[in-house]
């Protein structure tokens, strides 16, 4: 027996009674609010703003989320009787929305490609004529018109084109996309009609979006950013960045595909010379060859008993390294390809950006050289064997110190107390034995276990203790290994001080700073830097670390900082969660880049070859929402101007000046002032 069909009755009914809710409150304006005719009027008011989304596809079920909790503070003050405002921008800055036009372009191209070198019976046939076919062009792909092909299918998941496909934009549209600006025009009016049929309770005439493409916004950027120059708050020079070497410029969150809040980790690159080449090396014997270590602690390198190279990766294949020229002419390096890439962004290559290899070589090939490596009493050490290395980390390349450090201490005591193990790599007892721990720092060291009372006991081999305390036994024991290492790393840092070199005596905090200083000055080693972890750029690429001219924003200003650590200070965060995750970033937010070299946005007003990036332009956009109903109409982009009947144009900084900080009204002007300024106390 056939179950009854379903009834959508009530469901249908409620979206009825939605539709019409929704007309009434558009048809009376119920949620566009003024500010009071009389500004010293007592009204009680609720204000919030939802961080403008990003205008690279459609709104999803993240947004409506974290809308819902908007929504709900909105509705829920209305029913108490307060004036409420909530308006809402739309966000276009960045590289996201150009790297994705730039996508589409290579995807049409490969297309064509595809179409052309694919046999006659894996293609269908296109509806243009070979005379039309020849007219399309990279320049002009608004033209393409085809019926999807086996060979397109192939394209598969994953491409732009199938990307703006799955949003249900039809074929003959997509090819517009390639004009970044189509999307600004494209996405940010299909988010107002889905937010209103979501009910949300927006005076959408406070609604643009940004980048030149708005005058008025693109105006109100200008000023800020003229202000913060004039309060010296906006710098130049050289700087650390997560940079993208398909597009040539920084990369910053919003222009990641992955990796966001990654940012530069910086190292000190250890110069141990090669003091024999191996003969498969033997060519470059007219050189001075290094190996370059990546440290984190500078201040050890006193301790240096050995040096570890990985001979082989997990699955057995060989693991390579790079040999190549570095900035000092004359000079070759060794290390991982990874690293390469990011020296040759760093200025440690002769050419910025290109790294200038020799030829490659095995880590196995590596082992039992005989180097001489900074600061370490003992010439020459060896290069041994580990293989807990990891190539996407530092330069493969890794100094031993096995009096601070667990994991080098095990590592030696491994290849001693194992003569298999030796024999497996080929490893005489010559580069072994005879090296023994060098101590370097003192620390107070108390067990785990011990008594809450009990005095600390110093020891100059804190690495020993630490094996011995949790038990560990050999490499394989990772997660006692993590233990000692994090107990011994921290000991030292804080509380170590020196027993040997040029700063004996001084802590390792202060030791640190001024051990690096002395390495680079006397050409030992070089300070370097990559991404803490793995960033994939939108355009798809691997990011590196760069060191660029750009402007910064000197947000670590320590007079600057303590403003707004007073200004946090009596604000309701309403949870100690919410207040510590600002204080947390305020602890590390130091210079931030604010400049790119293109993509979209507004640009640096003094210095226009550079583009203002996404985060920066985001920073007091909520003041915009004040005047923006009364600047521009209709269209989010500005092209309809508003009440005040004003072109963006006469926007000066006086103005700004006068409506944002209550300045001097500007001379000369025909603005409609009052209604501009009555808008600050909405």
């Amino acid at each position: 027996e056939k179950a009854a069909p379903a009834s959508f009755a009530r469901r249908d009914k409620l979206l009825e009674i939605q539709k019409k809710a929704q007309k009434r409150w558009a048809d009376e304006k119920v949620f566009e609010e003024d500010a009071p005719a009389d500004p010293n009027a007592e009204v009680p008011k609720h204000f919030v703003t939802f961080p403008y989304p990003y205008m690279n596809g459609m709104l999803h079920l993240g947004h409506t989320f974290s809308l819902s909790k908007t929504e709900f503070s909105m509705g829920y003050e209305r029913l108490k009787g307060k004036k409420t405002l909530w308006p809402f921008g739309f966000h276009c800055t960045g590289m996201p929305i150009q790297a994705a036009a730039d996508n589409l372009r290579r995807d049409i191209v490969n297309m064509y490609s595809m179409l052309n070198d694919a046999p006659a019976e894996e293609t269908e046939k296109v509806e243009e004529t070979k005379e039309d076919a020849a007219d399309v062009s990279v320049a002009d792909p608004t033209k393409f018109v085809s019926k999807k092909s086996k060979v397109q299918a192939k394209k598969g998941k994953g491409s732009q084109w199938h990307t703006l496909e799955s949003m249900d934009i039809p074929r003959e549209e997509v090819p517009k996309f390639v004009d970044p600006v189509h999307w600004l025009n494209y996405f940010p009016p299909i988010a107002k009609a889905d937010l209103i049929e979501m009910g949300v309770k927006v005076d959408w005439r406070r609604s643009f979006i940004t980048t030149q493409v708005n005058p008025y916004y693109d105006s109100f950027i200008q000023w800020q950013f003229h202000k913060l120059r004039k309060l010296e708050k906006v710098s130049f020079g050289k700087r650390y960045s997560v940079y993208s070497p398909c597009d040539n410029q920084i990369c910053a969150d919003h222009d990641r595909a992955s990796g966001e809040g990654v940012g530069p980790q910086e190292y000190v690159l250890i110069k141990m010379e090669v003091l024999t080449l191996p003969a498969c090396l033997a060519h470059l014997s007219d050189h001075k060859v290094f190996l370059l270590a990546a440290t984190l602690r500078p201040e050890t390198m006193y301790g240096q008993t050995n040096c570890w190279v990985l001979p082989h990766e997990k699955d057995g294949s060989d693991a390579w390294y790079l040999v190549h020229r570095s900035a000092t002419p004359g000079e070759l390096v060794i290390t991982g390809e990874r690293a390469a890439q990011n020296m040759a962004f760093q200025n440690l290559t002769p050419a910025f950006g290109k790294v200038e290899e020799v030829c490659r070589v095995r880590g196995r090939d590596l082992l039992g050289l005989p180097i001489k490596a900074p600061l370490t009493p003992l010439t020459p050490i060896y290069t041994l064997p580990m293989l807990t290395i990891s190539m996407k980390k530092g330069t493969g390349v890794v100094t031993s110190v096995p009096s601070d450090a667990p994991d080098d201490y095990i590592a030696l005591q491994d290849l001693k107390k194992k003569p298999a193990l030796r024999e497996k790599y080929g490893i005489k007892d010559e580069w072994v034995l005879p090296f023994e721990i060098i101590p370097i720092i003192e620390i107070p060291y108390r067990k785990e276990d011990a008594p809450a009372d009990s005095p600390a006991t110093p020891t100059d081999v804190a690495a020993v203790v630490a094996c011995e305390e949790f038990k560990v036994a050999s490499q394989n024991d990772k997660e006692k290994l993590a233990l000692a290492k994090a107990k011994t790393y921290k000991l030292g840092f804080y509380e170590g001080k020196m027993t040997v070199g040029d700063y004996k005596g001084e802590s390792v905090q202060e030791a640190k700073n001024k051990v690096k200083a002395s390495m680079v000055s006397q050409g030992l080693a070089y300070i370097y830097a990559e991404p803490e972890k793995e960033v994939m750029s939108r355009s798809g690429n691997e990011c590196v670390v760069a060191l660029t001219d750009q402007w910064y924003i000197k947000y670590g200003e320590p007079a600057w900082r303590s403003q707004v650590e007073a200004h946090l200070r009596d604000v309701n965060m309403y949870s100690a969660d919410t207040r510590s995750k600002f204080d947390l970033a305020l602890g590390w937010l130091g210079e931030w880049g604010c400049s790119r070299s293109f993509g979209l946005g507004t640009l640096l007003p003094w210095d226009k070859q550079f583009v203002i990036e996404s985060l920066s332009d985001s920073t007091v956009y909520m003041a915009f929402y004040t005047v923006c109903h009364l600047l521009q109409q209709g269209p989010f982009d500005g092209s309809v101007p508003g009440e005040a009947n004003v072109p963006a144009s006469e926007l000066t900084e006086e103005f700004w000046d006068h409506v944002m900080l209550d300045g001097p009204a500007p001379k000369n002007s025909r603005i409609i002032l009052d209604r501009a300024s009555a808008g600050m106390s909405d």
